[in-house]
């Protein structure tokens, strides 16, 4: 898991070409970007959108407050303290809260144990989602392509990327996929870990350009292309990323304005202007995704948004929702909770046999591409959650039963699948059927 894997990884460059990059061009495209989420953040600031001073307190929360200490601190008292462990598996949001760590992109918690017999590794293949208050923000490494398309099919692959060799008794390299449907976070496995093989780790080349991967375009008949909705960012068993390359411990940005680009953001969606859902969905349908670095992307998304929602903006400056250097504290610690109550019964439970739907989404979703139409078994049932596909699309939360289902490695990549391989994902209820 995530603290075993504990941080000496990123990515190696995705894309299109595999050179170094310390040309010229790649100093004057800092600049560019420099400059533009300086000028970004000024005329947002003068048009009441966000508040310099709250940019300031996000930026420091995030660069000397909240890291995977804190997960590391967790993960500790589970091994000594077994009536914590038993919580943790029961209900991690409650017991890591009780620790003082919760709130934003840590709303709703899922802890994993590993065992002698089986090693868990978690990955979002659609985006970059991460339990921020318990490990901080994500690395260049889970946000790279090559991590996100590798580990759901080749987890030993991934980790030998890393330096590490589970022993061959670890016959299950069973795999927790955080995807951010509605539980985003599986957080650290707390059973104390065997001394892994190691290798020396190595430095990234060019590290800053941590989320390239090809665009995708779909024909339609006769070879044309067609105008349906288009996701760049689902990269879950996609070939042709190449290796995952380490990078030290700790690197969370690689120019000076990325910082300013993650607290823009973040300050201007605390207007309500948008919800995350359409956030995703604006990021992961930009026609240049694959050319752009991860904070190129969110910039790109942002200036998409503050556009398409501009009435929603004025509403939210007029309402005084901007949100204030003294508030933000206790705006990362609310968060924003998914889950709501229930007014239907479920319709799995533990145990059933159910099969994932097949057919393309023409909108947002959180069904990764390689689980579509694929046979599984529901063994948790969540609870009821705000339904992703129709709140990015403006339709309303639309609550729906979530459930984690799990999928054995033969039936998503066919016999020649990793010896043990399980793929977990978590899947609203429309995206199932009794099989």
């Amino acid at each position: 898991m995530m603290p075993q894997l504990r941080g000496r990884a990123t990515m190696r460059r995705m894309g299109d070409h595999d050179h170094d990059h310390d040309h010229d061009h790649e100093h004057s495209t800092l600049g560019e970007m420099d400059l533009r989420v300086r000028a970004l953040e000024t005329v947002l600031a003068g048009k009441g959108v966000i508040d310099p001073a709250a940019l300031d307190v996000l930026i420091d929360t995030y660069q000397t407050r909240i890291g995977p200490r804190n997960g590391a601190r967790v993960v500790a008292r589970a091994w000594r303290d077994a009536a914590f462990r038993d919580w943790l598996r029961r209900d991690a949001t409650a017991a890591i809260a009780s620790m003082g760590y919760s709130g934003r992109q840590g709303e709703h918690m899922v802890a994993v144990e590993n065992t002698p017999s089986q090693h868990n590794m978690v990955v979002c293949t659609l985006c970059s989602c991460y339990p921020w208050p318990v490990l901080g923000l994500p690395p260049t490494w889970y946000k790279s392509a090559p991590y996100r398309s590798r580990a759901v099919k080749d987890p030993r692959g991934v980790l030998a990327d890393f330096g590490v060799a589970l022993p061959e008794s670890d016959r299950d390299p069973r795999l927790g996929l955080d995807r951010r449907s509605a539980l985003p976070r599986d957080p650290a496995a707390p059973a104390r870990q065997r001394r892994p093989v190691g290798g020396r780790t190595r430095r990234a080349r060019d590290a800053r350009l941590d989320d390239r991967h090809r665009p995708c375009a779909r024909a339609g008949r006769g070879g044309a292309l067609t105008m349906a909705y288009i996701n760049h960012a689902d990269l879950g068993g996609q070939p042709g990323y190449g290796s995952v390359t380490p990078e030290p411990e700790g690197e969370r940005f690689h120019a000076a304005w990325e910082p300013r680009a993650l607290a823009v953001t973040l300050a201007a969606g605390a207007l309500g202007a948008w919800n995350i859902d359409m956030s995703r969905a604006t990021r992961e349908t930009l026609p240049d995704y694959g050319r752009l670095s991860y904070y190129e992307i969110w910039i790109a998304a942002l200036g998409k948004l503050l556009a398409a929602r501009a009435d929603a903006v004025a509403s939210g400056v007029a309402a005084g929702r901007m949100l204030r250097a003294a508030d933000v504290a206790a705006a990362l610690a609310k968060g924003s909770p998914t889950e709501r109550a229930a007014t239907t019964t479920a319709r799995f439970k533990p145990g059933d046999r159910v099969r994932t739907r097949a057919a393309r989404a023409r909108h947002h979703t959180r069904l990764p591409g390689y689980a579509q139409g694929k046979l599984g078994i529901v063994e948790r049932v969540h609870g009821v959650h705000v339904f992703a596909d129709s709140n990015a699309q403006g339709l309303g939360e639309q609550p729906q039963w979530l459930y984690g289902v799990v999928f054995d490695g033969t039936e998503l990549w066919g016999a020649g699948a990793a010896p043990g391989l399980r793929v977990a994902i978590d899947a609203w209820e429309p995206y199932l059927d009794l099989a």
